[in-house]
């Protein structure tokens, strides 16, 4: 039996291919063959008050399908509210209409909603079964119709007219058996339910007639009732023979033909089709499909919720963004060029619309308005958004009276995304970067530039604009000419005042308050970069408890936070999440750079991406030593340099004016006029070099060779490093190298552990064949870049006294470039080295700044 069956499946769905395939091909035939021309002039004539009338028309022929169910909920008692039930039944309907299947679908869709709320699901099953079968009794009365129409005439001639009087014959078989049933069961309740469902079908299948046949006096398409009855019984015979879903393929084919036969134009046919389709078929089902979603919402958490939310908002965002852009271009080739948009007003004769009597300057302004407001609406700024909806609200009254049945529903979904996406307009301000700027220019120039191509060689459609001014025609194209540059030049003065409006939106900066950054420290402990704070070069933010600290700069749209956050840990996520708060709500980015591997984590939560950017060198100095063969080489260094009477020694602040001096004047020889650099090292700076102690190396002479400021790393005495490493030349080689050794004798005798030599960076990065392409680039730059920086010959000469290397990274979210990232933290390091004034600080609450 199961392989009998699996065969008779298999040839079901065999014979139901072979004849959509067929169905298919001859429509296509005859779609090739279309007048697309006509096709759009018949198409041009669905005004706005016609196409709000096939709606209507649509979703009342739809109505009926829900019926069945109010009669459903009776019999079997399911406990749902009528609001609720025809909420299910328009989506089990609307879902199964499209699907078909004989009406399995509607049986299989309708249990799963109703038979959580029902004792008896056989009973549910079968009264829906009943329907199903019950259905063909509106058809069947179509049919009679129609056979007692041509008995009328005499006409028994056709396989539609006798198929059509075999199917007739459904109407008194089905009404005897009921009353059959009535005398032998006595059930009147069975009964009138069974005659209810029979009306219901029979009121089902005249509103689809009232559909078709209404389409068609909206389409001007003159027929005789009995005509298209006949056309339409042949065609729904057709599909039901082919057992298509919804009969695609087969009915439209047939009703193409019959049409035909009638001498309809093959284009309004096809009109006629895709409007009833969309009608009947495609509006219902999105309404359904939505209603479904939003009961779907009903029952998720709110975790669920609020991720279904991010995702409606993010689609409306971007479909948002690119229709306006769409409209926008529209209503511009609408004005300029025939060749860009058809001439969708030929027809029209002498009726011409309001915007064909005026100048068309107040839409190409428009259109260049949308067009950069658009662009900008990509920012999410909230202003933006008002912008835009203002923009489109004085637009509407002219797309309305002016444009096609395209444009106006693009409007109207415009209006609509505006309202689901404002949930993404929350950023003060934005933030134009070089390339966004450049981007934007080549856009607004290529439009500009394409127009006037056409204004100079094509032609323009202002030739019925001549009948109303016939001065006009002579000088059409420097009128539009004239029209372009005027919108250009509003366009212009429109880009100077959002810019400067959204330039009073500034990121609220905090500079170093030294005594609160103290007191954390001492508190909670600090890091190994903390220390670079104290150069006044960069802004700090501190979370409303003053528990955790952020150190950090600013380029283009990127903040550049430098290494990881210091104070208590168990609230560094909290702080993080709401300095990204801030930033977002400004426009701009997070980019934490030098951070280490402890963080990583935390920052993955928050969706970023890393990047190896090297190793920080160790030496182990309870380790160090210069005894053995290979340590030869930095013994003879040491030797060399204290053979010539050069000393080493600390000292501590505070230092006189002539020691600051002595050591700036190393430092001008060791800079050789070069620019200092910042952020993430260290710049001579008399206030920063006053807060630690200084190694100096003097001759025998006492002029002080080298120096170098010891950095405290904060981690209880554990660690020692230096930030400035400065010395001039001499005649003798290894004063780096006496420095150095010198610095890891100190620091092993005043009990420290390790003595950290800084980044090396690039190294043992991108190494693996398995390493992406950016860390393999990264590789090739550390192993042969040699005219850019000394990667590999840092890396060797660290790798001397090194013996412990820890990774270090970058992070940036996923949708940025890394080398946009890395561009913009190499620039915050070349900037001109100066501390920042108190006065730039915006001492905005954090509450404040959230609460738009």
């Amino acid at each position: 039996m199961k392989i009998k069956s699996s065969h008779k499946k298999i040839f079901q769905i065999s014979l139901i291919s072979i004849v959509l395939f067929i169905a298919l091909k001859e429509f296509y035939s005859i779609l090739i063959n279309i007048d697309k021309k006509l096709f759009y002039l018949y198409a041009d004539k669905l005004t706005l008050d016609k196409l709000l009338i096939v709606a209507v028309l649509g979703i009342i022929s739809y109505l009926p399908l829900s019926f069945y169910d109010l009669l459903v909920r009776k019999r079997v008692k399911i406990n749902l509210s009528l609001p609720q039930l025809y909420k299910y039944s328009w989506i089990a309907s609307s879902i199964s209409n499209v699907v078909g299947l004989g009406g399995s679908s509607a049986i299989v869709l309708k249990n799963y909603f109703y038979s959580k709320y029902t004792d008896d699901n056989k009973k549910l099953t079968k009264i829906l079964s009943k329907i199903v079968v019950f259905n063909l009794s509106g058809f069947a009365m179509v049919c009679l119709v129609f056979s007692i129409s041509n008995f009328i005439k005499g006409d028994f001639s056709g396989l539609t007219n006798i198929a059509a009087i075999i199917i007739s014959l459904y109407i008194p078989i089905t009404l005897g058996i009921l009353i059959r049933n009535y005398f032998k069961s006595k059930d009147s309740g069975e009964f009138f339910f069974s005659i209810n469902v029979c009306l219901i079908s029979i009121s089902e299948w005249i509103t689809t007639i009232i559909l078709i046949y209404g389409l068609m006096l909206i389409l001007d398409v003159r027929i005789n009732p009995l005509a298209f009855l006949s056309v339409y019984v042949s065609a729904i015979i057709v599909a039901m023979i082919s057992m298509t879903p919804s009969g695609v393929g087969t009915f439209d084919l047939a009703l193409l033909v019959g049409l035909g036969n009638y001498g309809v134009p093959s284009e309004q046919v096809l009109l006629l089709i895709l409007l009833y389709r969309i009608s009947y078929y495609l509006v219902p089902m999105i309404i359904g499909l939505v209603l479904y979603l939003l009961d779907l919402y009903k029952k998720v958490n709110s975790e669920v919720k609020d991720l279904m939310k991010n995702i409606l908002a993010t689609v409306s965002h971007f479909v948002l963004c690119t229709f306006i852009f769409l409209l926008a271009l529209s209503m511009l080739c609408f004005f300029v060029h025939d060749s860009i948009i058809p001439d969708k007003i030929a027809h029209l004769g002498n009726n011409f619309t309001l915007m064909d009597r005026l100048s068309p300057t107040l839409t190409i302004t428009l259109s260049f308005l949308l067009i950069i407001s658009g662009r900008v609406l990509y920012y999410k700024s909230i202003k933006a958004y008002w912008i835009n909806f203002a923009l489109l609200i004085i637009a509407s009254p002219l797309i309305i009276l002016s444009f096609g049945v395209g444009e106006i529903v693009v409007l109207i979904t415009i209006l609509l995304l505006l309202i689901t996406s404002k949930s993404k307009f929350y950023r003060k301000g934005f933030i134009l970067t070089w390339s966004h700027a450049f981007q934007d220019l080549f856009i607004f120039l290529g439009i500009l530039t394409i127009n006037l191509f056409l204004l100079k060689f094509g032609k323009i459609r202002l030739g019925i604009l001549s009948k109303f001014s016939p001065s006009l025609l002579a000088n059409q194209k420097e009128s539009f000419t004239a029209d372009l540059f005027f919108a250009l030049g509003i366009s212009l003065i429109f880009i100077v005042i959002l810019l400067y409006n959204n330039s009073k939106n500034k990121f609220p900066k905090q500079p170093l308050d030294k005594e609160k950054l103290n007191k954390l420290i001492s508190n909670y402990g600090g890091s190994r970069l903390i220390h670079y704070a104290f150069l006044e070069d960069k802004y700090i933010y501190m979370n409303e408890s003053n528990t955790v600290a952020l150190q950090y700069q600013i380029s283009s749209n990127k903040i550049v936070v430098l290494g990881n956050p210091v104070g208590n840990k168990p609230d560094f996520i909290n702080c993080i999440e709401e300095f990204y708060s801030l930033a977002d709500i400004y426009g701009y980015t997070l980019v934490f750079t030098a951070i280490d591997e402890e963080l990583i984590p935390t920052l993955h939560e928050m969706g970023f991406e890393f990047m190896k950017l090297g190793e920080d060198a160790f030496v182990a100095l309870e380790n160090f030593s210069l005894v053995g063969n290979k340590n030869k080489s930095k013994r003879q260094a040491v030797s060399r340099i204290e053979k010539y009477e050069y000393t080493f020694s600390v000292v501590s602040p505070p230092y006189n004016t002539e020691f600051i001096e002595e050591l700036r004047s190393v430092s001008d020889e060791w800079l050789k006029g070069q620019n200092e650099k910042g952020f993430s090292v260290g710049f001579f700076d008399v206030d920063y070099l006053s807060l630690s102690d200084i190694a100096i190396v003097k001759n025998s002479e006492g002029e002080i060779k080298a120096f170098a400021n010891l950095m405290p790393m904060y981690d209880n005495n554990e660690t020692i490093s230096v930030d400035l490493i400065r010395f001039k030349e001499i005649d003798l080689n290894g004063i780096m190298d006496f420095l150095l050794v010198k610095l890891f004798e100190y620091g092993k005798d005043h009990g420290y552990k390790k003595f950290n030599m800084g980044l090396a960076p690039l190294s043992n990065v991108g190494e693996s064949k398995y390493a992406f392409l950016r860390e393999k680039i990264a590789y090739q730059i550390f192993q042969y870049g040699n005219m850019l920086y000394s990667f590999s010959g840092l890396k060797n000469f660290k790798k001397k006294y090194a013996s412990i290397w820890e990774n270090r990274y970058i992070a940036y979210r996923k949708n940025y470039s890394i080398l946009s990232c890395v561009s913009n933290v190499l620039l915050i390091v070349s900037r001109p080295t100066k501390k920042i004034p108190v006065e730039e600080s915006i001492n905005t609450k954090m509450e404040e700044t959230l609460n738009i």
